[in-house]
């Protein structure tokens, strides 16, 4: 009985969160109310972008599936950072913004590259 319960409690937590991830992503793809600024609308374009990239097919391999999610959250934290830039007025978040562009195409790079190397390896078995 209680491996039941466990199970139907998990099950929920599981069907939550994924509600909570659906809901929250149709709430970062609407359309900005008249009079929104541009940077607001331009930050949920990018929010809206990388959420839907985020979207991947999950394989069962777990390496593969978190540098799968990564590169596109990745992706979305740079175009966030070149939208700080462009309308950002505080020094030390515009520092911010560049150290992220600069660290997160670094790591854009290595994931991808390790992606490809290890689906190469993964077809070759």
């Amino acid at each position: 009985m209680k491996k039941i319960t466990s199970l139907l409690l998990a099950g929920l937590l599981v069907g939550g969160v994924s509600s909570a991830f659906a809901q929250t992503a149709s709430m970062s793809e609407q359309a900005a109310p008249v009079g929104t600024p541009a940077s607001t609308q331009e930050f949920m374009a990018a929010n809206s972008e990388m959420t839907r990239n985020m979207r991947v097919n999950f394989s069962g391999d777990a390496d593969m599936d978190f540098i799968q999610g990564m590169i596109p959250h990745h992706q979305g934290a740079v175009e966030m950072a070149k939208i700080e830039l462009k309308y950002g007025k505080n020094p030390k978040a515009r520092a911010f913004a560049q150290k992220i562009i600069n660290d997160q195409a670094t790591q854009i790079a290595q994931m991808t590259k390790w992606l490809s190397e290890h689906k190469t390896m993964h077809e070759k078995k």
